[in-house]
């Protein structure tokens, strides 16, 4: 299985696969408002906060605190969640309507 983070936004949460980060563009980035270091950096410490944790109960997410820096925490599922896939964000993203 692939190590996976979610990117909280004010729209969902934007699930990102270890094999996507690569492919993961300026515009994207832009529109996740975080930087290529922050998204790296926060990338491998969801990889630290799920080893021995059950990835059906818990995902690591991360979020940008008011003073602009970025957390990754572990969140429970819920059915209620809102989670985007990033299969061609850039493209979807302005088709998305909340």
């Amino acid at each position: 299985m692939l190590n996976t983070l979610y990117i909280g936004t004010d729209h969902g949460d934007v699930r990102i696969r270890e094999d996507e980060l690569a492919s993961i563009g300026n515009a994207d980035l832009k529109m996740l408002r975080i930087s290529r270091v922050d998204l790296q950096r926060c990338f491998a410490e969801g990889v630290v906060l799920m080893q021995r944790k059950n990835p059906a109960d818990v995902r690591p997410v991360a979020s940008e605190m008011l003073d602009g820096k970025w957390i990754v925490i572990l969140v429970r599922y819920s059915d209620y969640a809102r989670v985007w896939y990033r299969v061609t964000l850039c493209e979807n993203w302005n088709r998305i309507r909340f």
